[in-house]
């Protein structure tokens, strides 16, 4: 093939990729895929983002109000060291480290290939937004978590702000929830 029928056939391609994200609807594009730990999975990102904002279960009241017990508001942290944030289902519920979900993939299973087993207990998301667009995404079962000091180093000298939600989970389906924290304002030095 000639080249500058390879140019045009690029350009063509450039033109048909612009003209698809163009008319796309962004609404029913998937959402900043999340970083996963403790028993949290890809099922539990798409059970989470199905219910969206629309609560499921009782209303979000004072009693079951996440809450953040580190850092503190408005804290100046070293983007270039370890951020940990911990936080609680609520203020009655503090909660351990290592949360309260059940994590049947850790059981010992039969030999083969198999799904990952459903997860049941309380799904933390954590983000990292800057003037309201998520940089980072974390599904977490525990109560603890730290983004990788790459992606805050790369943040040093901004205002961000950490948001947090949880929900509850039963095989793998929100029975209760989302329920969100106040953003947690930070600055990265």
């Amino acid at each position: 093939m000639p080249h500058h029928a390879i140019r045009r056939a690029r350009r063509w391609a450039v033109l048909g990729v612009i003209c698809v994200l163009g008319c796309a609807d962004l609404a029913v594009l998937p959402s900043l895929e999340p970083v996963y730990e403790g028993c949290a999975t890809d099922e539990n990102w798409r059970a989470l983002d199905s219910v969206g904002s629309q609560p499921v279960g009782e209303p979000q009241v004072a009693a079951n109000t996440p809450i953040w017990l580190s850092p503190q508001p408005g804290a100046e942290l070293d983007a270039g060291s370890p951020v940990r944030f911990r936080f609680a289902a609520s203020a009655d519920d503090k909660g351990a480290d290592r949360g309260d979900a059940r994590c049947p993939q850790y059981e010992p299973q039969r030999l083969g290939p198999r799904h990952l087993p459903a997860v049941s207990g309380t799904l933390f998301e954590l983000r990292i937004e800057r003037d309201g667009v998520p940089l980072y995404r974390l599904l977490t079962t525990r109560q603890i978590a730290s983004p990788p000091a790459s992606f805050l180093s790369g943040l040093r000298g901004s205002e961000v702000r950490a948001v947090l939600e949880y929900v509850r989970l039963k095989s793998n389906q929100v029975v209760a929830g989302p329920y969100a924290a106040e953003p947690l304002p930070l600055r990265l030095r």
